[in-house]
């Protein structure tokens, strides 16, 4: 099967008046868990303009991420934000467990939205016994500062597709479960991947045709029946993504289509 797609694409959500309502059923269950004691707790959530001493503490965690991923594209965030002639737009989120620095979120404000520009964070918390790890808590507080300063928008940044290939499926995943959906973005380059000689795991976001900005409704997971458990989270928001699962095989006529109720 071949599968036509935008090389990238972005994700956005509506500003909810409820900060909670905009996750998936397991998010949200973490999040009622983790809030009531995080008021007990030495975590604190900063924002404030971007400055020099905020790119001194997250860049060397940035970049260290970037270098983890399999095809790293590393952009100058120096120059992007503060070396940029709308350097005033830039706003920086820092979350902090005590005195250690867990992470930060870099975030334009841009007429009616907040647009994360750049974000790492520590996987899981030093001392706290949290269900919502430190990038869930965050995209919350993301929620309630967006709704605070009268946004109607969040975009969650622009990704390469497909994943697997670039980016890791899982970070498909965390979009999706903070209630994102994808759309075209202005720049873009048209592929084609084809499933029966696809060697590796892969989510695909299908192209939706030629209409400016777009919203992606349909996606392909591109797996193996040994595999598959690892990316069921993706197929978990068809009213955000209808996905259908591929299976690869070492023999094409053996790939095999299975169309789940996700799939709209």
């Amino acid at each position: 099967m071949k599968i036509k797609y935008a090389s990238a694409h972005r994700w956005l959500k509506p500003v909810p008046n409820d900060a909670l309502a905009s996750f998936g059923k397991n998010s949200r269950a973490r999040l009622r868990s983790a809030l009531p004691k995080i008021a007990a707790l030495p975590v604190r959530n900063e924002i404030a303009k971007l400055d020099e001493a905020f790119l001194e503490r997250f860049l060397p965690r940035y970049e260290a991420r970037i270098g983890e991923k399999r095809h790293p594209v590393v952009f100058d965030v120096r120059a992007k934000t503060l070396g940029s002639a709308k350097a005033d737009r830039y706003y920086a989120m820092s979350l902090y467990e005590g005195d250690r620095f867990l992470g930060g979120t870099i975030f334009a404000i841009r007429k009616d939205r907040l647009a994360v520009a750049y974000r790492t964070y520590e996987n899981a918390w030093h001392g706290a016994r949290l269900q919502a790890n430190p990038s869930l808590y965050v995209e919350y507080c993301l929620n309630i500062h967006a709704k605070e300063i009268g946004v109607a928008y969040i975009v969650h940044g622009k990704d390469r597709n497909p994943y697997g290939v670039n980016s890791n499926i899982g970070l498909a995943a965390f979009k999706l479960a903070a209630g994102c959906h994808a759309e075209i973005p202005r720049k873009f380059e048209i592929g084609e991947l084809d499933t029966e000689t696809c060697a590796e795991d892969a989510l695909v976001l299908e192209y939706p045709g030629d209409e400016p900005r777009a919203p992606i409704r349909r996606a392909y997971l591109v797996t193996t029946a040994e595999t598959e458990a690892a990316w069921t989270q993706v197929v978990k928001y068809p009213h955000l993504l209808s996905v259908a699962t591929i299976y690869r095989t070492k023999r094409p006529e053996d790939a095999l289509l299975r169309l789940g109720t996700n799939v709209a």
